[in-house]
């Protein structure tokens, strides 16, 4: 466990070595922000019996801190292990006496520690904005993000294994990018689906990546949908971390790389 502390510690010090991208990275950050609340405000000023425009601010900030803060967005962390697979890079790492998934992901985690800082301060601003309806929420909500994380770190491991099996791997990474955004709630509340979608929708891995951290932070208490809500997420977290473990052992064992 202390050699992947250091890992992360030794990527943390190089990211900060480069300040004007960690100043870029919040600019763009903002950015984004900016454009997806004046969307949001266009959409409240009409619809001001449904939502507030206060509470929808506070759920997009909250909603883009989780996945920062589990480090799922973009399925940045399996488009990585793709270029390192696509370069031949990965042999490299095969060939130590490392958890080689281990030591990927301590390298990621640490060269994001200002994404998670960024994502810590738009945390509080989102609930200070709108705080949660239950005390109970502040206590649950760190058990769902624990959840996220590895619900994430299992889609990214899959996203990451297909490299091994397709030279357009990073096309389909995309592909993954537009729907998780959907269906995860990070563009469109899940509450403002359809029901026949939002329905079909709780039961895949996606809304674990934001919808349903947030609504028990918001909305959540000691009831039976917040332990839907926390149960589906257990049930990802494990059943997409066993399956994408065994997959890449399985993979690797066929990995015909340079340095094998």
């Amino acid at each position: 466990m202390r050699f992947y502390l250091d890992i992360i510690k030794f990527n943390l010090l190089e990211e900060f070595a480069y300040p004007l991208e960690i100043l870029a990275f919040i600019i763009r950050k903002l950015i984004n922000l900016g454009f997806l609340l004046l969307f949001w405000f266009v959409i409240s000023s009409t619809n001001s019996d449904i939502f507030t425009f206060k509470q929808i601010v506070s759920y997009f900030l909250i909603s883009e801190a989780v996945q920062d803060l589990t480090f799922t967005t973009g399925g940045r962390f399996g488009r990585d292990i793709q270029k390192k697979i696509k370069g031949g890079l990965l042999s490299n790492y095969l060939v130590k006496p490392i958890d080689t998934l281990r030591f990927l992901y301590a390298s990621f985690v640490g060269g994001r520690t200002s994404v998670a800082m960024y994502a810590l301060v738009t945390l509080v601003i989102g609930i200070y904005i709108f705080p949660p309806m239950d005390p109970i929420s502040l206590l649950l909500f760190p058990i769902s993000l624990v959840l996220t994380t590895l619900t994430g770190a299992g889609i990214n491991i899959f996203i990451g294994i297909i490299g091994f099996y397709s030279p357009e791997a990073g096309s389909i990474k995309n592909v993954y990018v537009h729907i998780s955004k959907i269906m995860s709630g990070a563009l469109i509340p899940l509450t403002y689906f359809p029901v026949l979608i939002r329905n079909v929708a709780s039961f895949t891995p996606f809304p674990v990546l934001a919808y349903f951290p947030v609504s028990i932070l918001q909305e959540g208490g000691l009831n039976y949908d917040t332990y839907i809500k926390l149960g589906m997420s257990a049930f990802w977290a494990i059943f997409l971390l066993i399956t994408s473990n065994i997959c890449w052992k399985k993979a690797i064992r066929n990995y015909d790389g340079i340095g094998i």
